[in-house]
């Protein structure tokens, strides 16, 4: 239960991180089953709740409640770690900050 709650928050976040819709998704995209276009745009506005439905499918196919909410935590910070990358924020990494110091 728990799990499932750091899933939604992390899949929150991915959603509000969200700036306007790229023009790239408005472009028709043909292929031989007919145009995606569509479908490229409804996964663009409903990732957040796509990656919760997939996690808690992956949670309750885990046999363990620690292996479960491993996984909820290492999805959500998943997700922090896409809307951070969606709004530019660019972090430096660990090892250039100990090599200042």
């Amino acid at each position: 239960m728990a799990g499932s709650v750091v899933l939604v928050l992390g899949a929150r976040f991915l959603r509000e991180m969200k700036l306007h819709l790229p023009l790239e998704l408005l472009l028709p995209v043909t292929t031989p089953f007919g145009g995606l276009s569509g479908l490229r745009f409804v996964a663009w506005q409903f990732d957040g709740f796509v990656v919760v439905l997939t996690g808690v499918a992956l949670m309750n196919a885990v046999p363990s409640a620690t292996g479960s909410a491993v996984l909820a935590v290492c999805l959500a910070a998943g997700c922090v770690g896409a809307g951070l990358r969606r709004t530019g924020w660019a972090h430096r990494g660990l090892l250039s900050r100990l090599r200042r110091g």
